[in-house]
């Protein structure tokens, strides 16, 4: 078979993520391998779990590129994702972060399941202005994900169209 090999948050706080992509991936496999596999190879996913720590997450996608696989998909989660890619940017595996909170270097061996989370934020600023919504309340868990929406929504209010919009309250939670 063809194996993909597939980093995962199975466990802790992002574990209901990583767990609806396993089940994803579970009905996926059949499928893909009822219509012919990958060039009349089956695939196979190979599913570690990075237990939602960025660190664990790390030690897996190295050891991975230790053994030369051509494409990682995952992790699951914007900190696990941001911390693996340096590790593989410049000289790959492919990582297919399943995950846009994280940054993919221009011309890098880094993808990301949607755009950034930046962009997607920019579009959230603009729309608050076409609307004249000028006084917002912010709220995001304190991980890698909320501090990432934080940092676009600065980035977002912080260009010159968007001035008149303010922050009202900042309030955050922990994901667990």
């Amino acid at each position: 078979p063809y194996e993909i090999n597939t980093v995962l948050s199975l466990t802790g706080h992002l574990a209901f993520v990583g767990q609806g992509q396993q089940q994803s991936l579970t009905a996926l496999d059949p499928y893909v391998n009822a219509h012919g596999g990958i060039n009349g190879r089956p695939v196979q996913f190979a599913i570690v779990d990075d237990q939602s720590d960025p660190r664990v997450a790390v030690q897996l996608v190295q050891n991975l590129a230790s053994k030369h696989v051509p494409l990682i998909l995952g992790p699951s989660g914007t900190g696990p994702c941001g911390a693996v890619i340096p590790s593989v940017a410049q000289n790959g595996p492919v990582l297919y972060c399943l995950s846009n909170g994280a940054a993919a270097p221009a011309g890098s061996f880094v993808f990301l399941t949607l755009y950034s989370g930046e962009a997607g934020i920019a579009v959230i600023a603009r729309n608050l202005r076409e609307r004249g919504w000028k006084r917002v309340a912010f709220i995001a868990t304190s991980d890698a994900t909320g501090q990432d929406a934080e940092k676009s929504l600065d980035a977002a209010l912080a260009r010159p169209e968007n001035k008149d919009i303010q922050i009202v309250t900042r309030q955050h939670f922990s994901p667990t």
